[in-house]
């Protein structure tokens, strides 16, 4: 029988116990060093079947990669599911939540407008003048990202 060294385990791999799994792998990678991270937050939900879940989020910013958003949930069934979220996708999902931001703003605007309209009241933005103006403005900066989006083709293209 070998002789079990506590530093290396026993030259087959890791004894059970010692054994870690991609996660926790991957959650060791991120933490330390430079990197900044939150408190992880719990959340409770209720998911409208009578069952509680629990959401486990924390962040950490590299400085290398980026931003990464680790998730663990766990169910009323004690199932559980981690997953670490790598910076592309915390980036899409920040840039989904700014787009949203700036279309509920974009419709308020507009129903305010509409609402003054309706009012009789034509303040500074809503005279004809200053409107076909906004609308060139937003014709020449429509141009101007075309052209950057054609450029950006065909760099990657050549």
């Amino acid at each position: 029988m070998e002789e079990y060294n506590a530093y290396n385990g026993n030259g087959r791999g890791e004894e059970p116990y010692l054994q870690r799994n991609k996660f926790e792998k991957d959650m060791a990678g991120l933490k330390g060093g430079n990197n900044l991270e939150t408190k992880a937050a719990t959340i409770l939900t209720d998911n409208g079947r009578g069952e509680t879940e629990t959401f486990i989020v924390q962040t950490i910013r590299t400085e290398k990669e980026g931003t990464y958003v680790v998730v663990q949930y766990l169910n009323s069934k004690d199932e559980t599911k981690r997953i670490i979220l790598p910076p592309k996708v915390t980036a899409t999902i920040k840039r989904q939540d700014s787009a949203l931001a700036d279309k509920a703003r974009r419709n308020a605007a507009k129903a305010k407008a509409k609402e003054r309209k309706e009012r009789g009241d034509m303040s500074a933005l809503l005279r004809p003048e200053v409107v076909a103006k906004a609308k060139a403005a937003l014709a020449r900066a429509r141009e101007r990202k075309k052209a950057l989006r054609a450029k950006k083709l065909a760099q990657v293209g050549a």
